[in-house]
């Protein structure tokens, strides 16, 4: 049988959508087994409620387990005086009722990520440390899993700014954390960064220096595992997030503001999904005690 040329492009063209179809059926369900949703943001931030808003409380950030099996985000009251982790996992096609994390104490908990091989937590605690000149105060743990098995918290030591507060640790492939840090009253808060060591402790920690940063007090860093690009927060009468990219030369800026649609008001704590595909944030007014979280597509807000 003879085609002519109008019916082969009628059933090209068909096939081609057909095709177009499939790939994003094939994506949107794939989105759905991670995230559970059909409601994904692309062009403007939506709110990311597993469970809804849980009462009398505020939700400050939210992490995937790499595998994406659990969720974990951190909680507290209205006057900030618990913080406290919670867990949900994947069961039967939903989400399991939240929990506390298996790393609670009955001190505060907050600023979480996970080694790209979800093998590691880091974490931010007050719970108390045995040494000299630590003090009293945030500071940064760890905790590892052997066959399965998560072990017990361990106190990671960057051996310069024990003395200091040290929050929201957040780590690159090659195993370099970067967090905040400032003076136990919160003054001069800025980003550092701490390289591995050796023997499995950590190097001093180092204030990153950011092109156009001019000294503006800064928190809340979500570092890129491959190092391109550095999310965090401003801090002035709201917080603001901004990205920095690394440039060939390995120095970090200039700043980039995240678009107006992000940055209404009190942002922070910002996290990228295990996938590199979207942007969470936390985002509230937190002096009438609202707070939650919002995703949106990280390529809408940040070209790479």
């Amino acid at each position: 049988m003879r085609i002519d040329t109008m019916t082969y492009r009628t059933i090209l063209i068909s096939l081609l959508v057909f095709l177009g179809a499939c790939t994003v059926e094939k994506e949107s369900s794939s989105d759905y087994e991670l995230y559970l949703t059909d409601d994904l943001p692309i062009h403007t931030p939506k709110p990311f409620l597993p469970l809804g808003p849980l009462d009398g409380l505020i939700t400050h950030q939210g992490v995937f387990s790499p595998d994406y099996q659990s969720y974990y985000f951190t909680v507290s009251d209205p006057g900030f005086t618990q913080f406290t982790v919670k867990q949900i996992s994947k069961e039967d096609g939903g989400w399991s009722e939240p929990k506390d994390a298996f790393f609670n104490s009955t001190f505060n908990e907050h600023g979480l990520s996970f080694s790209q091989d979800g093998n590691t937590l880091f974490f931010t605690s007050t719970r108390p440390i045995a040494a000299e000149n630590v003090a009293a105060t945030w500071h940064i743990w760890r905790v590892d899993r052997t066959d399965g098995e998560w072990g017990r918290p361990t106190y990671v030591d960057v051996p310069n700014l024990g003395h200091q507060l040290m929050s929201h640790p957040s780590v690159a492939a090659d195993g370099t954390l970067y967090f905040h840090s400032s003076d136990p009253d919160y003054s001069k808060m800025g980003i550092y960064f701490s390289e591995p060591a050796a023997d499995g402790q950590y190097l001093p920690g180092k204030r990153l220096k950011i092109k156009g940063l001019d000294g503006t007090p800064t928190c809340t860093p979500y570092i890129d595992p491959a190092e391109r690009f550095i999310l965090f927060a401003l801090i002035g009468e709201q917080l603001e997030l901004v990205a920095s990219k690394k440039m060939p030369s390995g120095e970090w800026g200039p700043l980039q503001k995240l678009p107006a649609a992000i940055n209404t008001k009190g942002q922070g704590n910002p996290q990228v999904s295990p996938d590199g595909k979207y942007l969470f944030y936390a985002v509230g007014d937190y002096a009438i005690g609202q707070g939650s979280i919002q995703w949106i597509d990280l390529a809408a807000v940040l070209l790479r």
